[in-house]
Formats: C-alpha cells, sequence, structure tokens
C-alpha cells in the first residue's frame, strides 16, 4: 500500500494545484480515515498524467531535440541518448519535490513513517519515456562478431546492460542526506561535515616529491577513466546550465563556501558548483530510486573515447576509406581530424582560445596536453592496423577493416590496462584476490559471467580522482636525451592543443621520461587554488574541493565505510588509521569529528602506497587497491568481448593472435608514432636497474600479418565456421574466488 503512495510522489512533474487540499476529491476512498491501496492509486495517476505533460512541454519550447540538447550544456557529441537522459533528470527533479511535499501532506493526515514510507516507494516503476533505456531493443544479432559502439547487446541476459547513456551502478548504497536526494552535510556522528575547501587548505598543499612511475602511467589512467565516465551536469528548467550565483537558492546549485581566512580567493564569497544531473531510474530497472547519476559512455574498457559512443559519433570520426580515421596535416604535421572553429556553431567543448577543435569520440581530448597526446597515439595505431591490414586483405569492405582494426586495437586497449598498468596500481596481492591475475601465454580467460550486470561504479567518478595528487607543478617537453627542452605550469597544459601540435615528439617522449609526484595528500596550486583561472574568465577555482563536494553530491558513503565493504581494518581513533601519515591523521582529527565521517575521496586520497606496508602491494593505498580490483574484475567477468575470453561465440583471438598483444605494451605506439630511439622496458615505470633502457628496434609490435581475416578470402564459409550451435566446445569449469 505505501509503495503505491510513492509511485505517486515519484511520478509528478508540476507543482501542485494552489488549492488548499488538492486531493480532497479522492477523500472518498479512504476507510475509516486511513490510507487504502484505492487512494494511492488515484493520486498516483493523477501526478502521473501531470507530470508526462509538465516535461513534454518543457521539450516542446525547443524547435528540435538537437536545440534543447545544447541548451542544456551536454557535448553535442554524446548523441541521443541526451534527450531521454533530460528529459528523465528533470522528471526526477520535479518528482523529487513532489515526494517531499506529499510525504508532508500524508504524514501531516495519517502520521506515516518516513523510512518505511521510502523503502517502499523505490519499487515503484518510471513510465518508460524518461528512462534512458526505455523500451530496450531486443537483441537477435548476438552471432555479430564486434562489440557495439553504444554497448547494447554485450551481455546476454541484459542486452542494455553497459549500454551507453544508463545509470552507474553502486558498490555501496547512497549516503544522500535527506528524502534520498539531498546532498550529504553531516557525517555518520551526526556532526556536520567540514567545508570542503577547508580541507583543501588544510590537506591538499604543493609538496615535491618523486615517483616509481612515469608521467604516462598517470595519463594513460587518465585517459581509460575517460572511457568508463563522463557524468553530465544538472541544468534549470529552461534547458540551460544554473547561474549558480552566491546565496542562489537554486536547487542544483551546490557552491563552496569560501572561508573569510583563505587566502587565495580573498574577497570571493563562494566557489560556483552545479549538481551532476539526477538520472531517473536505478541500474536498468527503470524504478524510481535514490537519486543516482549516470555516464555518457559506455561501461566497458572499449576505446569508446577514441571511437564515440553511438553510431553518429563513430562516423564522424571515420574516414570510409581502407578502414581508417580521418586525418589533417597541420603545419607538416598529421593529426586527427579537426573543424576550424570559425565554422562552428557551439566552438569547442572547451577553451573557447582554441582556434581547432578536434575530431574524436570523445570531447574532452582538449583537457590536457598529454591526454590530448595518448589519444592521438591510438589514432595513430589504428590507421597504421587499418593499413596494413588493406593490404593483407584486399577484398575486405571498408566496414570489416575497420571494424577488425578497432577489434585489435580495443585487444591492445585492454591488454594495457589488465597486464601492465593494473599490477603497479594494485600490486601482486590484490591482484590475485580478485582474479585478475593475466593468463599464461597460450591460454584463453573463461570466466566471462553473463549474470554479472556490466557497470561502472559510482564510487569509480571520485576513485580515480587521486591521480590529481600526483600531478605535478612543473611539467616539460623533452629531447631525444630526456632533458627538458621547455618548461611548462601545470595550468600552461590545460584545455590547449593548437600549441602542443607542434610539440608532439617532445610531449611523448615526457610521458617516459618524467615521473610524478608520489601518491599522497598534495596537489599542486595550480589545481587546489587556481583551477580554470583565466580558461573561462578571471576567476579560478579549487580541484580538491570539487572533489569533496562531488563526493556529497553523489551521496557516497564514507572512506571507512569502505574499508568495511572489504573487511579491512577500522577505527574510532584519528591515530591509528591504517596507511596514513601521521602528520595527515593530526590534520584529519583537526578536519572531522569522527574517523567515520572522513569523505571518500579525502580517505583514498591521503592513504600512502600499500607497498609500503607489504612488497606485494601496489603504488595505491589499501583500500582504493581493493576498490579498483573489484570494479576491474567486474568489468572483466561482465565483458563478453574481453580480449583473453576463448569463448568461441565471442569472436576470440587465435592463440597466436593473443600471444602477440600479450607481447605488446604501450612502449610500442610509443616507438612507432614518437621520434624516440629508445625506451624503457616498462614505459609506466621510470628506468633503472629491474626496467633497462633499451631500443625501440627491441620493442615488439601488433603484428598485422597475424590477423589476416579470412572472412574476406573468396569461397570463405561464414555460417560453416561460426555455427555455435553445433561446433560449440564447452568452456572448462571457471573456479571463482570469494574474499
Amino acid at each position: 500500500m505505501k509503495v503505491t503512495f510513492v509511485l505517486f510522489a515519484l511520478l509528478v512533474g508540476l507543482a501542485f494545484a494552489e488549492e488548499q487540499d488538492p486531493y480532497a476529491k479522492f477523500d472518498h476512498l479512504l476507510k475509516d480515515g486511513k490510507i487504502t491501496e484505492e487512494y494511492l492509486t488515484e493520486l498516483a495517476n493523477e501526478m502521473i498524467k501531470d507530470s508526462k505533460e509538465s516535461v513534454k512541454s518543457l521539450s516542446g519550447s525547443y524547435k528540435d531535440e538537437e536545440s534543447l540538447i545544447r541548451n542544456y550544456d551536454i557535448p553535442s557529441v554524446s548523441g541521443p541518448t541526451n534527450f531521454k537522459t533530460i528529459r528523465g533528470s528533470k522528471y526526477f527533479d520535479n518528482l523529487n519535490d513532489k515526494f517531499k511535499k506529499i510525504f508532508e501532506y500524508v504524514n501531516k493526515r495519517f502520521d506515516v513513517d518516513y523510512d518505511d514510507f521510502e523503502s517502499k516507494a523505490r519499487n515503484i516503476r518510471v513510465p518508460l519515456d524518461f528512462c534512458p533505456t526505455s523500451k530496450p531493443t531486443p537483441c537477435t544479432d548476438f552471432d555479430y562478431k564486434y562489440r557495439q559502439v553504444n554497448g547494447w547487446c554485450n551481455n546476454w541476459k541484459w542486452p542494455e546492460g553497459g549500454a551507453a547513456g544508463t545509470v552507474y551502478g553502486r558498490l555501496l548504497a547512497p549516503n544522500y542526506q535527506k528524502y534520498c536526494n539531498e546532498p550529504t552535510t553531516l557525517g555518520k556522528s551526526g556532526y556536520p561535515l567540514p567545508n570542503p575547501r577547508d580541507i583543501a587548505l588544510e590537506l591538499f598543499r604543493h609538496h615535491e616529491t618523486d615517483s616509481t612511475v612515469t608521467e604516462l602511467f598517470l595519463f594513460f589512467g587518465q585517459f581509460f577513466d575517460h572511457d568508463l565516465v563522463m557524468t553530465p551536469g544538472a541544468t534549470d528548467y529552461n534547458g540551460e546550465s544554473p547561474n549558480c550565483t552566491c546565496g542562489s537558492t537554486d536547487k542544483n546549485c551546490i557552491n563552496i563556501a569560501v572561508p573569510p581566512y583563505d587566502p587565495y580567493f580573498y574577497g570571493t564569497k563562494c566557489l560556483r558548483m552545479v549538481r551532476n544531473a539526477a538520472a531517473v531510474s536505478k541500474a536498468a530497472e527503470c524504478k524510481f530510486s535514490c537519486r543516482e547519476q549516470l555516464t555518457e559512455t559506455t561501461h566497458a574498457f572499449d576505446l569508446s573515447s577514441l571511437y564515440g559512443w553511438f553510431k553518429e559519433s563513430t562516423d564522424e570520426v571515420r574516414a570510409f576509406k581502407y578502414g581508417m580515421m580521418k586525418w589533417d596535416e597541420f603545419y607538416g604535421t598529421i593529426i586527427p581530424a579537426f573543424k576550424n572553429r570559425a565554422n562552428l556553431k557551439d566552438g569547442c567543448y572547451h577553451n573557447p582560445k582554441n582556434t581547432l577543435c578536434m575530431v574524436t569520440g570523445d570531447p574532452r581530448t582538449e583537457d590536457n596536453a598529454f591526454l590530448f597526446l595518448i589519444q592521438t597515439l591510438f589514432w595513430y595505431e589504428h590507421n597504421r592496423i587499418a593499413k596494413e591490414l588493406s593490404k593483407y586483405n584486399p577484398y575486405c569492405s571498408d566496414e570489416t577493416l575497420f571494424q577488425e582494426s578497432r577489434r585489435i586495437l580495443i585487444g591492445l586497449f585492454q591488454k594495457i590496462v589488465y597486464n601492465d598498468w593494473a599490477p603497479i596500481a594494485l600490486g601482486d596481492k590484490v591482484l590475485r584476490k580478485f582474479d585478475l591475475v593475466p593468463e599464461p601465454r597460450g591460454r584463453y580467460f573463461y570466466g566471462y559471467d553473463d549474470s554479472k550486470f556490466p557497470t561502472v561504479f559510482n564510487e569509480l567518478v571520485l576513485g580515480m580522482r587521486f591521480g590529481h595528487t600526483m600531478i605535478k607543478d612543473e611539467l616539460f617537453s623533452a629531447d631525444e636525451y630526456c632533458n627538458p627542452a621547455k618548461k611548462y605550469g601545470t595550468k600552461d597544459i590545460l584545455f590547449v592543443h593548437n600549441w602542443i601540435i607542434n610539440s608532439i615528439d617532445g610531449f611523448g617522449r615526457a610521458l617516459v621520461c618524467d615521473n610524478t609526484y608520489y601518491k599522497f595528500d598534495q596537489m599542486t596550486t595550480d589545481l587546489t587554488d587556481h583551477l580554470f583561472e583565466g580558461v573561462f574568465g578571471p576567476g579560478g577555482s579549487s580541484l580538491s574541493a570539487i572533489n569533496v563536494a562531488r563526493c556529497r553530491d553523489h551521496g557516497l558513503r564514507s572512506y571507512q565505510d569502505m574499508r568495511r565493504y572489504f573487511k579491512l581494518s577500522t577505527t574510532d581513533d584519528f591515530y591509528n588509521l591504517f596507511g596514513i601519515r601521521y602528520e595527515t591523521q593530526q590534520k584529519l582529527k583537526k578536519l572531522y569529528y569522527a574517523p567515520d565521517d572522513i569523505d571518500f575521496w579525502v580517505g583514498v586520497s591521503v592513504e600512502r602506497s600499500f607497498k609500503n606496508y607489504d612488497p606485494e602491494g601496489g603504488i595505491l593505498g589499501e583500500t582504493l587497491a581493493h576498490f579498483i580490483g573489484e570494479q576491474f574484475r567486474q568489468l572483466k567477468f561482465s565483458d563478453r568481448f574481453f580480449w583473453e575470453s576463448g569463448d568461441k561465440r565471442s569472436n576470440p583471438f587465435t592463440p597466436e593472435q593473443l600471444d602477440n598483444i600479450r607481447s605488446v605494451n604501450i612502449g610500442s605506439l610509443i616507438c612507432q608514432h614518437i621520434n624516440i630511439k629508445q625506451i624503457q622496458k616498462n614505459p609506466f615505470k621510470v628506468p633503472g636497474p629491474d626496467n633497462p633502457i633499451i631500443s625501440c628496434a627491441k620493442v615488439r609490435n601488433i603484428d598485422v600479418d597475424l590477423f589476416k581475416i579470412r572472412s574476406c578470402d573468396k569461397g570463405y564459409n561464414y555460417q560453416k565456421e561460426y555455427n555455435y550451435q553445433k561446433e560449440y566446445e564447452p568452456e572448462p569449469e571457471y573456479e571463482r574466488k570469494e574474499y
């Protein structure tokens, strides 16, 4: 009965009628003055009708979906998904407004228990028109050899699982302050959480340190994070980003108060900040849930940041010739295709100072010089593979050449993530615990589990931001001998790429020549005190403060809650926090009332490397290593097209092809596409006795000859080779471990 009541709360979109008791006409359905199922059902039906009409009137005020999307300030590259995302977000906002008012109305009359009422309410289904994955498309083409760019039909049980434009999963239930929607303001102790800017001033100050990993390790992490995470911001009812002036009462403004003693923002009252857009459904169930957020990208390591995550964006980057991607020449340098700002209505996604806009699958390519460079390296490698494949396979169509090149490059990308990056970040102990140890040569992975829902966890949005603490305040381009050729401040490389194009070789060498800061509680002043300064206007912001506020915006549970989930030690004493320096423990005690109040991002960012406490640990702290290990396992076991998979229904690589990919690391892309003669054996780590410098001539590359496409040969019988029902060999039983 109480369940139905929430439906009404969840399914409203407009304001209440301005009557004193707008629902009195339903009182005849009460029984002895008490709530009945019929009473709530009628209220729900009334609100459903109003909510649909309200959102239709919103979208009807624009000429077309494209103008609506543009006015919502979401990159056009995000595509068709956004129209439903926008409608669903506004629908959710309206419903939660009504949820509060309706609860107060009913509670006043009938003394309803809020917790019981809310828990029942969350099972009510939202109208399909307002779900990002409404009317799921049945997948009848599971025999299709390639993963779809929008992520559909990867999973056999849930075709929409992992699709672009769907809601993040959660490892831990959300912890919103009130109505399962409002940003967290109180800790578990019941005391107010500290101001995010106070945390930035106290904890995240600049300290120069040296780590054992290269800039390539850091920025490749950002590159694959962008492959999984792109969260749209909230908008106002006119489809525009809220004008979050200091003192704004807009519910989507979560401005950060600037303390009067702040030496960097003296005279500024607040740092403006907008909530991330609400998502209307929980996972793929299309139910009224606590406030969720969604990612515009797919929930898989599939290079969607390179190829895009819907057909239109993929078509935009393709040359439709020999399976290659578009390119242009800029002062003698071959680069991904670009558009001239003068010919664009909306301009570039980021810095208005850029005169060129790269045509890539991800509008964030311009975020920084090194991210742009890594994106370009994968673009170069796709075209190299496609060009070679076209020579070996003259009968292949452009479509086949493109999809095969994409398949090979995604395989290499996943290998670099799981076999090269993860061991350094997580360490051997965590790899074993989460079944992430790479398969040996000659072996396939048979752990695909279609009962696992492909999802990126909401906590990853903040978890991967540990890298912000490792960025140096001074970066450089390098000469052939790894000497700094030209130095730049952190803010000099943000949101700019025009001048970088002429320095691709220098920045490419710097990726493997320079190390990062050590991961702990520090952040360069350019990021924590001067973020965006001079880019979008005279004002700046604070990245560390934004990260803290975003944790609370998403309702993420505390740092120690995450440790409890993995059965790691917790404490009531700040000085017993594991893996955190004494000086940092003192600062945390000064900021927070209790250890259980520590924000998730703060805790995982100030942890020292687990390697300091366990020889089998990685460079991440214990908590973050466990969380990312769990995320990687989820994405590995739920991906039908995982690169090591031996499932014959998913177009696996041959053993020879698989072993060739295993022999290649990211050094191959640098040696082939950057003017460099030598490189360390593992480019993610600084050179040393265990990581010697070798000639680029000794670096293994993808041997395209091994990937000859038999389906293009004359007389090839696709059905004979891929008759899965008759020829499929049962997989060996995979032993899953419990931790």
